[in-house]
C-alpha cells in the first residue's frame, strides 16, 4: 500500500468520511470489475458494491492494520457477491444471468469463450483467477483475501489455468470437428 493511502485509511479510522470516500473511490474501478466477473446482473453488481462499501464503512473500526485495507475490503466484497450469486441461485435466475452476460457483450468471440469458460469454474479456482488476472492482486493478497496459503493459490491459479486451456481446446476441436 503506498504512503498515502495508508495515511487516508488510518484517517478514515478516525471518523474522516472523506479520507474514507477517497479510498473507495480509488478502488472503485476494480471493485466493479471484479464484481461483473463475478455477477452478471447490473443490479446485482450495483447492491453487492453498495452493500461491500457500507459494510466496510460500519466495520472500519475492526480493520487490525491499515496495510491490510484492500485485501480486507476485496474480502468483504467477495462475500457481498457471494450471497447475491446463492441468491440467484436459490431464485432460480440462473439462467437469465448467463443469457445477459453483460460483461463479455462485445467482446470478441476469443474474449467472450474464455469469460463463459471462467465463468464456469468452480468456485475454488474462479476467485483466484479473477483475483489475479482482473483486480491485479499478488499471490499473497489473494491468499489474505481467501484466508489459504500462497501455496495453495498458486497451485488454484495454476490448476484453474490448466482447466480453461483445456476446456477452451477442447470445445474449439468439437466446433471444429477435429475431435
Amino acid at each position: 500500500m503506498n504512503m498515502p493511502q495508508k495515511h487516508l485509511v488510518k484517517q478514515a479510522m478516525k471518523g474522516n468520511q472523506q479520507a474514507f470516500v477517497t479510498i473507495i473511490q480509488q478502488h472503485e474501478k476494480k471493485m466493479y470489475n471484479f464484481s461483473k466477473k463475478y455477477l452478471h446482473s447490473e443490479q446485482d453488481i450495483e447492491d453487492a458494491l453498495q452493500e461491500a462499501i457500507l459494510s466496510a464503512y460500519k466495520n472500519l473500526h475492526t480493520l487490525k492494520s491499515p496495510e491490510y485495507f484492500s485485501t480486507w475490503l476485496y474480502r468483504i466484497l467477495i462475500n457481498e457477491c457471494q450471497k447475491k450469486w446463492k441468491k440467484d441461485i436459490l431464485e432460480n435466475q440462473l439462467m437469465e444471468n448467463m443469457e445477459k452476460d453483460m460483461s463479455l457483450k462485445g467482446t470478441s468471440g476469443y474474449e467472450q469463450n474464455i469469460g463463459q469458460l471462467v465463468d464456469g469454474l468452480k468456485e475454488i479456482y474462479r476467485e483466484p483467477l479473477i483475483l489475479y488476472y482482473t483486480v491485479g492482486l499478488s499471490v499473497k493478497e489473494i491468499s489474505e483475501v481467501l484466508n489459504v496459503s500462497t501455496s495453495a493459490i498458486k497451485s488454484r491459479l495454476s490448476r484453474g489455468k490448466t482447466i480453461l486451456r483445456t476446456t477452451y481446446f477442447k470445445e474449439g476441436s468439437e466446433r471444429y470437428g477435429e475431435v
